[in-house]
């Protein structure tokens, strides 16, 4: 689903995680940054999601990005991909018994040529102008 939101566009991504470890994964809340040389747009996870052992699960990711920095950033990740992605911020990881969450930051590189062929197909499909 895409979004127009005063001059930001968002994205709703369905990311498909299947738990191949022999034990049950929990993915809570997050939200991050994503940066090159400068950020890039902000991603979102809010809903605690329990995976089990062996088993597949979607989760629904929010992608939000200024409007004024969708055509320059498409442009660029065509024509001189960055090495990496940066993404910096917080994620909530469950504690005891599941419902009390402590915060921990976030800083780690993605390689770009990991992601890149997925964001090039998300700009190429074309946005609609935000509203």
């Amino acid at each position: 689903m895409i979004a127009g939101v005063k001059d930001s566009m968002v994205v709703s991504i369905d990311l498909e995680i299947k738990n191949p470890g022999p034990t049950a994964a929990v993915i809570d809340s997050f939200q991050l940054t994503a940066s090159t040389s400068k950020p890039l747009a902000q991603l979102s996870h809010g809903t605690l999601r329990r995976i089990p052992a062996g088993k597949t699960d979607t989760v629904t990711l929010r992608f939000s990005m200024a409007s004024a920095d969708l055509l320059p950033t498409a442009f660029t990740f065509m024509m001189s991909p960055p090495d990496s992605i940066n993404l910096q911020g917080k994620a909530w990881i469950p504690q005891m018994f599941g419902w009390w969450t402590s915060e921990r930051s976030v800083d780690t590189r993605l390689a770009y040529k990991a992601v890149g062929s997925s964001l090039q197909s998300i700009f190429k499909g074309g946005f609609p102008a935000a509203k």
